[in-house]
């Protein structure tokens, strides 16, 4: 069995995330009681590990493109119009 700074050094996570997956319930533990120490066994790492593999892209792969900021959409484009046009930010607070 192995306690929660062993399952986190193999999983290469620090251990305060290693008790979020346990307390989202997303990785198998043990519990010696409600508030107890937590344990896992190697077994059950090998299988977080195996589920979570895919989710990892491989590597040439562009990351996702994030989500526009706020400043991104106050520049000019397709909705430019219903934001006061070709107004600065300061009159438009006027």
């Amino acid at each position: 069995m192995l306690t929660v700074r062993d399952a986190a050094k193999r999983l290469g996570f620090s251990e305060n995330a290693l008790r979020v997956l346990v307390a989202r319930r997303q990785i198998r533990h043990l519990r010696r009681s409600r508030r107890g120490r937590i344990f896992f066994l190697p077994e059950w790492l090998d299988e977080y590990i195996a589920e979570h593999a895919a989710e990892v892209q491989p590597e040439g792969r562009p990351p996702a493109r994030l989500p526009k900021t706020y400043a991104q959409l106050s520049t000019p484009g397709f909705f430019w119009h219903l934001m006061g046009g070709s107004r600065s930010r300061r009159d438009r607070s006027n």
